[in-house]
């Protein structure tokens, strides 16, 4: 299998200097969503979409398998697409035959701040919504798209592969298929949430301004999605845990509130039957990920699926979870997944 794929690679290469394989095209196009605006928060209603038609897209007159690739926190389209290497994969496997040609969509969930976290929120936005209603159904009505559920696929990485599988779960009809890669949210870890150190931080920020990036930033958005509170300025959100004469103690009505409706793995039960529908499900994630809670989470939540006989493809890889772009898991896994559920969704 490493002498295939050193191949593959070293192919890869040659094409690339070569120039052998052809160049698709990346396209922008701006969404203005009715669905996430006007929310406390203040999003901007602008959704600005990425798009890679492949070669020959403008002549050939036929549709397309579309996939639909979810970011993370942090992280936007503009950035996956800055270096190049990411068209510079698709066109390789798209001219190699790895996978038909397809179109990839890129949506924008950016936020003013760390992003978004794909629940329909009345505070920090309906994405879910907004992907269901808004994003796909303007991809079909602009672009040659196989607009049959068979056709599409969801595919992302972190809270990008988390809401991938959320919209997996609660919404069938749309896709298919969908590949999470070292998806968080789906389970608890290791280290309770509560016991997390950057509290003391998070409790005494006055405003959005003042929190930190990292921990803080996340769980901000995290509590801004699944503990709304209007009447709650500037974060319009509660928390897990307050501050008590100096104590940081935990609020067990709130913590239960964010598991069962932000954990993935309870939300199992009241999902199996939609899951089921599914031609496809994979998930994989870097056994060596610094946060180990990652890693126990989606050994659990796999083992979940198992229990519920959802039948799915999983895999923990030696990695960190962090090189998806870079160690050739998109070349070598993904798109081939991909591949062989677009096989069964029909040809132009």
């Amino acid at each position: 299998m490493r002498k295939a794929y050193l191949g593959l690679f070293l192919c890869f290469i040659f094409c690339l200097l070569s120039g052998a394989a052809s160049a698709g095209e990346i396209i922008d196009r701006t969404l203005r969503s009715r669905i996430l605006g006007g929310e406390h928060l203040g999003y901007d209603p602008q959704r600005h979409i990425k798009l890679y038609l492949p070669s020959g897209y403008a002549t050939s007159g036929k549709r397309y398998p579309v996939l639909y690739h979810f970011h993370g926190l942090f992280w936007s389209n503009t950035q996956a697409f800055a270096d190049g290497n990411l068209q510079r994969t698709l066109d390789f496997a798209m001219a190699q035959g790895i996978i038909p040609e397809f179109i990839w969509v890129a949506g924008d969930f950016t936020t003013a701040g760390a992003g978004a976290f794909f629940e329909n929120s009345a505070q920090a936005g309906r994405w879910l919504d907004h992907v269901v209603e808004e994003l796909v159904p303007y991809v079909d009505s602009h672009f040659r798209t196989l607009a049959t559920r068979e056709a599409r696929g969801l595919l992302g990485e972190f809270t990008g592969a988390y809401g991938a599988l959320k919209i997996a779960m609660y919404h069938p009809e749309l896709a298919a298929s969908v590949y999470a890669m070292h998806p968080v949210g789906t389970g608890l870890g290791w280290v309770p949430m509560s016991q997390r150190d950057f509290w003391s931080r998070l409790l005494v920020a006055k405003d959005p301004a003042g929190v930190p990036d990292g921990f803080e930033s996340v769980f901000l958005a995290m509590a801004q999605a699944y503990l709304p509170r209007p009447d709650n300025p500037p974060f319009y959100a509660d928390f897990i845990v307050r501050n008590s004469d100096g104590q940081i103690v935990v609020d067990s009505k709130n913590f239960h509130t964010l598991r069962t409706r932000f954990l993935l793995d309870t939300q199992i039960p009241a999902a199996a039957e939609n899951l089921k529908q599914l031609q496809g499900i994979k998930l994989d994630w870097g056994r060596y990920d610094s946060n180990q809670d990652h890693v126990l989470a989606n050994q659990n939540f796999v083992r979940l699926l198992e229990d519920y006989g959802i039948e799915h493809e999983a895999e923990e890889y030696r990695g960190n979870g962090h090189d998806h772009w870079t160690n050739g898991r998109v070349l070598r896994d993904v798109l081939p997944f991909f591949a062989r559920m677009f096989a069964a969704g029909g040809k132009s």
